[in-house]
């Protein structure tokens, strides 16, 4: 199993099936290697999710999840997996995604090709990128491939904040090394969930591209996971089923003329130049403090602003008893 899936304790996540595709196993020797786990250390070398777990687009029943237990993880790191331990999701979202990453993983590898899941990516100042799987692509340039589950705009800076770190990567020299093109696999079919989160990550993109005078240094783009596990595309340029989660249209520059280079320095532009450190030495500001700015959170808080202004006016009923809305909820969370 350790030899066929390379490392097994890539996500601390796998069904029957993945245990399968890792191990060479057929499903009768899969569930008899459960049993024989079961009666050595109950519930602890394998432990099963008792909650089902669907895959957004597949039908019919989910096969059973497990995690790694406490004893598994031992076993692991006495036989060569010294970083081995024991997975601590609960929830079902991130144990979702988990088993999404090593869906990936599985099919890179099913493909020959060389895979690093959850890895840091070392760049800059002590500052590390850690994407889902970075997959070697056959002409031998990695490139990252993200899994994403559903998103409303109450997770707008939380997609904000990912992108502006792959923005800070991507401008770094560790970033040349790295196919420029992120690809997004989100965890659900076409219909209004895909629509609503493929419109959250264009605004955040755009928001950005706005803090870099219209364009990342980085294209982006999606696919529903499903799709993508069904025909696996590792093409250096993605083929024409992907979408781009880039819509330059929502950026303040679309349809301007671009400033010259000797245009006087905004204010913001000042502040970063008021703010760069003298020969003295300076105390370190934390990370978090050092990348947020005020001109980051108004940035934020227009995208906000501007969906509530979308969303708002469906919410105001005439009848005497409103009738239940999606939108109310997401606008609520929101503010």
């Amino acid at each position: 199993m350790a030899a066929r899936a390379g490392n097994p304790a890539a996500t601390g996540v796998a069904d029957t099936q993945q245990l399968q595709q890792a191990s060479g196993l057929s499903r009768d020797q899969v569930n008899r290697l459960v049993k024989r786990f079961d009666t050595l250390a109950p519930d602890a070398i394998l432990t099963r999710i008792q909650e089902s777990i669907p895959r957004p687009g597949r039908r019919g029943g989910s096969p059973i999840l497990y995690k790694l237990g406490e004893v598994g993880a031992a076993l692991l790191q006495e036989n060569g997996y010294p970083d081995a331990h024991a997975c601590g999701l609960e929830k079902s979202t991130p144990i979702a995604h988990a088993r999404s990453v090593l869906d990936v993983r599985l099919a890179a590898l099913a493909a020959g090709l060389s895979v690093q899941t959850e890895k840091e990516l070392p760049y800059g100042d002590d500052q590390a990128l850690r994407p889902d799987n970075l997959v070697t692509l056959p002409d031998g340039r990695p490139a990252l491939f993200e899994i994403e589950q559903e998103a409303d705009m109450s997770l707008l800076r939380r997609i904000h904040n990912s992108l502006r770190r792959k923005v800070t990567f991507f401008s770094s020299d560790a970033g040349k090394s790295v196919s420029p093109i992120i690809r997004v696999l989100i965890n659900l079919p076409l219909g209004p969930l895909w629509d609503t989160t493929v419109s959250v990550w264009e605004r955040a993109t755009a928001i950005v591209a706005n803090e870099r005078n219209g364009r990342p240094p980085f294209q982006i783009v999606a696919l529903p996971l499903t799709d993508f596990l069904d025909t696996p595309d590792w093409g250096t340029t993605p083929d024409a089923c992907w979408g781009s989660l880039f819509d330059p249209a929502q950026t303040k520059s679309f349809g301007r003329q671009a400033q010259k280079d000797s245009a006087p320095a905004t204010q913001d532009t000042a502040l970063v130049t008021a703010a760069k450190p003298t020969a003295q030495k300076r105390t370190r500001l934390p990370e978090a403090l050092k990348r947020r700015t005020a001109s980051d959170d108004r940035r934020v808080m227009e995208a906000y602003y501007q969906h509530v202004i979308e969303q708002g006016p469906a919410l105001a009923y005439t009848a005497a008893q409103p009738q239940p809305d999606r939108a109310f909820f997401e606008v609520m969370r929101v503010i």
